[in-house]
């Protein structure tokens, strides 16, 4: 089946996705009893997505789509980030040129944020229907992207290669899934910088080139690698055990576990100084402390150290 089938067989006013399970598209899995978002509503929530990194910030697992001045390209917008997530999707899949493996949430939400800044620019600019987008209105983004101006709109710096990639990225991301568009869509004539890859557009260092960080002295790296052996060869095997004794500990100082006095003597370690240089060394050395701060500070109520 062509898009163009897939398109024509549904709803003029109804998108493909209406009324599914976003979460559920993408693979993304919930914790049982938690509401999945639901593509019919402006505010995604992933926050309870199992399996997401902790360095995510949970700002970034909330989409919105409300800040999109245009009703009709809050739709569209859904249903951009819907085929990025969900490519195999039966209404994505048939696309030429849509994506083929799924963006992860990070990239998806950087992808959301840089086409709501481009659809409202387009409402700043006076246009109503993205099939009004024409090579010179590419350009015109483009350079607004490439540029930092004042209050005056005087130009007093430039902008890095990613972030004027990512506009045009933007761009060619609305011609590559203009048929999954249910109420608006760009030309279908439209094709912007000649078909060239936003990195092109962009500007881009290729990266086969001298590496623009020089390389480091022997005076310097000899003594950090000869660091971080000895880290890594004497003191990292007693590291693990240690990570596994104060485990233990705020397991069962937790506040979770309602314990309010140890059962178990409190992890011990090296008092300072006394740190081994050989194996043998460390069988003999009895220099140690009789709590540390992490696990003797449960009693106390405290739970991390800042």
């Amino acid at each position: 089946m062509t898009a163009t089938a897939v398109f024509g067989a549904t709803d003029a006013h109804r998108s493909v996705f209406a009324g599914v399970d976003v979460c559920r598209e993408a693979a993304l899995a919930l914790p049982g009893g938690v509401r999945p978002p639901m593509f019919d509503d402006d505010f995604w929530d992933f926050t309870e997505v199992v399996g997401l990194p902790n360095q995510l910030a949970k700002v970034n697992r909330r989409f919105n789509f409300t800040p999109i001045i245009n009703v009709d390209w809050r739709l569209v917008a859904k249903e951009q980030i819907v085929a990025m997530l969900a490519p195999r999707h039966g209404a994505v899949a048939p696309l030429p040129r849509a994506y083929r493996t799924p963006l992860h949430l990070a990239t998806a939400f950087g992808r959301l944020a840089e086409l709501t800044r481009f659809l409202n620019w387009l409402t700043g600019q006076g246009l109503a229907s993205l099939a009004d987008i024409d090579g010179q209105r590419c350009e015109a983004y483009l350079a607004h992207r490439r540029y930092v101006r004042d209050e005056n709109d005087v130009v007093v710096g430039e902008l890095s290669p990613a972030i004027r990639r990512a506009a045009a990225q933007t761009i060619v991301d609305l011609v590559n899934h203009r048929e999954l568009f249910t109420l608006d869509r760009v030309s279908a004539h439209l094709r912007p910088w000649g078909g060239a890859a936003p990195s092109a557009v962009a500007e881009m260092p290729c990266g086969t080139g001298q590496n623009k960080t020089a390389p480091v002295n022997d005076s310097v790296l000899q003594p950090m690698l000869a660091a971080a052996g000895y880290l890594v060869s004497v003191l990292g095997p007693h590291a693990i055990e240690l990570s596994a004794q104060v485990r233990d500990a705020d397991q069962r100082w937790s506040v979770r576990s309602g314990s309010t006095s140890p059962s178990h003597a409190c992890p011990r370690t090296r008092s300072p100084g006394c740190w081994p240089t050989t194996n043998a060394v460390v069988n003999r050395c009895h220099c140690y402390q009789s709590t540390t701060w992490p696990s003797g500070s449960r009693p106390a109520g405290h739970r991390r150290i800042r």
